[in-house]
């Protein structure tokens, strides 16, 4: 069948989404398969996700103007290799997370082992995702409303543009306990390695789905998943508008505690970025150092003397509450 080609960027935002959600999944499971190591199989699917995507924001772009050049995307690429060495570290926060739940669930667990022994394993895994998913929902939610752990996320907010690579701009501390919370929950579920790693490439996918940059029609989407239509507006400048939508994977959280905010379906927020008086330094160094000496950012001789343009210009995401 030959799509008409007027047709074809509609064509594409009706499939990009479920089509990037699903494929990534399924590829995964067959290299797991086929004897792939887990961490050449989670590089290999989040790689082809971020390459399609790259394509797709240039041809098929929501706001063309985000796609211009930035350097913001030299230092997202070097938090997306920050985020790769620092895999092996979120395993072993993600064990002892599990370690801890285990332990916390011992006393509602009568003789027999806990009730999800017996279950099927997708019924196991979709609860171990559900719960991880409420736990990254409140975590979130948390960052914004608590200045210390604002101090974590701010960075994540600063770009005044969104595209997908946005998604790995995160602190090292924040990378961490995001990486704890998807990983803790479905091993204290006895989850064993496939079924972790195919919940972290569906993360992965739907994470770099949230921040894309391009035209999409999702409808009743919406409503089920943290998509870019509902999350850009999360990253406004404008705090009434950027102090909701905390969902990772799933908008239904935000759905179930009124914190979900669409306020034009197909609109962009005015401008996006950071809305703090005092927002986190440029240089890649001072901002991984910014968070441990916020209270002395004056006098550290790490952080002294940095700035921020989004300062003079009143732009500016979300600060603490």
């Amino acid at each position: 069948m030959t799509i008409p080609r007027r047709a074809f960027p509609r064509f594409v935002s009706l499939v990009t989404y479920p089509a990037l959600v699903i494929v990534p999944v399924v590829v995964a499971a067959r290299l797991l398969d086929a004897g792939r190591s887990p961490t050449l199989t989670l590089t290999l699917a989040f790689v082809a996700s971020l390459l399609i995507l790259v394509v797709l924001e240039r041809v098929f772009p929501h706001v063309a103007a985000w796609n211009g050049p930035a350097a913001e995307r030299r230092q997202d690429l070097v938090y997306l290799l920050a985020a790769s060495a620092l895999l092996p570290v979120g395993r072993f926060a993600g064990q002892l997370l599990a370690t801890l739940a285990t332990v916390a669930l011992v006393p509602f667990v009568r003789g027999g082992g806990p009730p999800w022994n017996g279950w099927p394993g997708w019924m196991t895994l979709t609860l171990a995702f559900l719960l991880a998913d409420l736990g990254k929902y409140g975590m979130h939610r948390l960052a914004h409303e608590r200045a210390w752990l604002w101090r974590f996320h701010a960075e994540h907010h600063a770009p005044r543009r969104m595209y997908s690579l946005n998604a790995t701009r995160l602190h090292p501390v924040n990378l961490l306990w995001n990486l704890a919370l998807d990983a803790g929950l479905p091993l204290a579920f006895g989850l064993g390695g496939r079924g972790v790693v195919l919940l972290a490439v569906f993360r992965g996918s739907l994470s770099l789905l949230q921040h894309a940059n391009v035209e999409l029609r999702l409808g009743v989407l919406d409503w089920v998943f943290s998509t870019p239509t509902i999350h850009r507006w999360h990253h406004s400048a404008v705090l009434d508008e950027a102090n909701a939508n905390y969902g990772s994977a799933l908008i239904v959280w935000d759905v179930l505690f009124g914190t979900r905010r669409l306020p034009t379906a197909h609109a962009v927020p005015a401008a996006l970025g950071l809305a703090d008086a005092r927002p986190p330094p440029i240089a890649l160094l001072q901002q991984l150092v910014w968070p441990w000496c916020h209270a002395r950012a004056a006098t550290c001789r790490f952080t002294r003397g940095w700035a921020r343009d989004e300062i003079a210009t009143g732009q500016g995401s979300a600060g603490a509450s």
